[in-house]
């Protein structure tokens, strides 16, 4: 297929040869000092490349119309370099020359790096007339979302239950051997186990607003301590709000509450205390349920709206108190009283190899999180047990999810909210339709982007045209790019992942000085860095990335200062 350059212009990496790499800085419109598109084609300074990336197949070439040129004679090299081999000039072409294309080396699927560079100083300009690649372009391309199901008699109940700073790898039904989670591994062995599903963020906010919108943080906007959800995106309880659901929420997170706009479309939310246990937020939720039912008196079960539960337990978050007998289980090693762990003051004492009680603090963290998990773990399978008394759990679609996960010290790091790793972005997923009680896996990686088109689908609910995730139960369900952002305190910065490989590319100073390459098939744990060995990998990842970004730039930001109440509850979680 045929390509103009010209116009993927704002997702190429245009620089000068003596920088190659520049400042990091969040990817926009390339600098017009150093190249743009004219009506010609691209116009290149002297001294200045640019370089695109392509999935292609079969034979492939890159052609010219020719080179013209303003202030001066720069020449014009075009390059090519496969993944994995050394690049190579395909051609040196001088102000004058006309029409010709070159063969792009290799055969059958490969991932190519394409470039122009213009000879001289920046005083000259070369002029690259109608550049073009013809190939059989295998870029990736959206997922078709899967049409929905025709609704049945009455639709199903949801409970959405979100347990945060949940790690995928601290879950049985993921591989853990820590026995934490036995509620939650028999739930998916009979439900649905999404094997690898990515957090949008490394912190509360941006990611529970993607997986409540289906929206990406550069498009809702509630990117940062000072953004809200705002009323101009639909959210999940308001799409079924609207198709006859009762909608309950109940949250302990200071991040989700009426103040930062996620109570919109329930008719009952409550933020209760930031310490609150799920056993507290189990209750109020059937306490409703409870109230509904006596309002739906004299009507059968076929009659009475079903209803949306949303659950918010913050347990496995930092401060580190654990219930005491779940303490002496899983922390037997660490005193009681030590649940000041994970505040901020703790944090940078462990941090700091100098004080004394360093490694001991780091030490403790890790067994009392674990021991928070076993916590919700019971109290969520608590929940289940009363919903089955109820004769309500049949009829439920339960989707079980975390926001982000937790580090200690993998990458130099405790906490969440300061890195893209795996250990803040691998996240369980698990869903257990209706009457399922046979288990199964999809192994196709998933995003928090779908989860609300994948709730709607089970739930016969049409998802509509606005939503950017697709059904991942559905058989067509194909891999993508999945994308995550964290804009925290001054820390910018953006990832994306594609098959086995991960990016992540630093857009501030404060998150990083270099982006980072990791190949997850072989490095899980991310500890070799592989972009300089693999400059077209990583460019391919980034160019997605860039495009990614360019094209959700339609925000809804709308600012929130943060209220005396917030402040103290965010203090209580260690944000401030």
């Amino acid at each position: 297929m045929a390509r103009d350059l010209a116009a993927e212009l704002p997702i190429c990496e245009v620089r000068r040869e003596a920088d190659p790499l520049g400042p990091p800085r969040p990817p926009g419109p390339v600098d017009r000092n150093l190249a743009a598109g004219v009506a010609e084609g691209i116009a290149l300074a002297g001294g200045v490349r640019i370089d695109g990336y392509l999935q292609m197949k079969g034979n492939a070439a890159i052609g010219v119309a020719g080179i013209a040129s303003r202030g001066g004679a720069p020449q014009v090299e075009i390059l090519a370099q496969v993944e994995g081999g050394s690049e190579k000039l395909l051609a040196r072409l001088a102000p004058g020359a006309k029409a010709g294309a070159w063969e792009i080396p290799g055969t059958g699927e490969r991932l190519v790096r394409w470039s122009f560079r213009a000879t001289g100083d920046g005083a000259s300009w070369a002029i690259v007339r109608r550049p073009v690649v013809r190939s059989r372009s295998l870029r990736p391309s959206p997922p078709k979302a899967a049409q929905t199901n025709p609704a049945p008699p009455k639709r199903p109940n949801l409970l959405l239950y979100l347990i945060d700073t949940l790690r995928a790898d601290r879950v049985g039904a993921y591989g853990s051997t820590r026995g934490l989670t036995p509620r939650i591994d028999a739930f998916a062995r009979q439900g649905v186990v999404f094997e690898q599903t990515t957090a949008a963020s490394s912190w509360t906010r941006p990611s529970t607003a993607t997986i409540l919108t289906g929206l990406p943080p550069a498009v809702h906007g509630a990117t940062r301590l000072d953004r809200r959800l705002p009323s101009a995106v639909q959210t999940l309880a308001e799409v079924l709000r609207n198709a006859g659901y009762r909608t309950g929420g109940w949250s302990a997170n200071a991040h989700v509450t009426a103040a930062t706009g996620f109570d919109q479309g329930f008719e009952r939310f409550e933020f209760l205390d930031e310490l609150a246990r799920a056993e507290a937020l189990g209750r109020r939720a059937l306490a409703w349920l409870d109230e509904s039912a006596r309002a739906s008196s004299g009507l059968d079960r076929t009659q009475a709206p079903p209803f949306f539960l949303y659950v918010h337990a913050i347990d496995p978050h930092a401060p580190y108190e654990p219930p005491e007998d779940l303490r002496r289980r899983f922390a037997p090693n660490v005193p009681a009283g030590s649940g000041s762990l994970g505040q901020v003051e703790a944090v940078y004492r462990a941090l700091d190899r100098k004080h004394p009680e360093a490694k001991a603090l780091l030490a403790r963290m890790p067994p009392l999180y674990d021991a928070e998990i076993a916590g919700i773990d019971r109290s969520f399978g608590a929940l289940l047990d009363e919903l089955d008394r109820r004769g309500e759990l049949r009829h439920t679609l339960v989707v079980v999810i975390s926001d982000h996960g937790e580090e200690f010290g993998e990458h130099g790091g405790l906490g969440h909210g300061k890195t893209l790793y795996r250990e803040v972005l691998d996240v369980p997923w698990i869903v257990r339709l209706p009457g399922q009680s046979a288990g199964r896996r999809i192994a196709v990686p998933a995003a928090h982007l779908d989860v609300m088109p994948t709730i709607l689908a089970a739930l016969g609910i049409p998802a509509g045209a606005d939503l950017y995730g697709v059904d991942r139960l559905a058989p067509e369900a194909r891999e993508g790019p999945r994308f995550s952002h964290l804009d925290y305190e001054g820390r910018q910065g953006g990832s994306v992942e594609f098959g086995n490989w991960h990016l992540i590319e630093p857009w501030s100073r404060k998150f990083s000085r270099a982006g980072k390459l990791f190949n997850l098939a072989a490095d899980r744990e991310e500890a070799r860095d592989l972009a300089a060995e693999n400059p077209v990998r990583a460019g391919y990842l980034r160019s997605l990335l860039r495009a990614e970004q360019l094209a959700e730039r339609r925000r809804f930001a709308v600012s929130a200062p943060l209220g005396a109440e917030e402040r103290k509850a965010l203090e209580a979680l260690g944000y401030l």
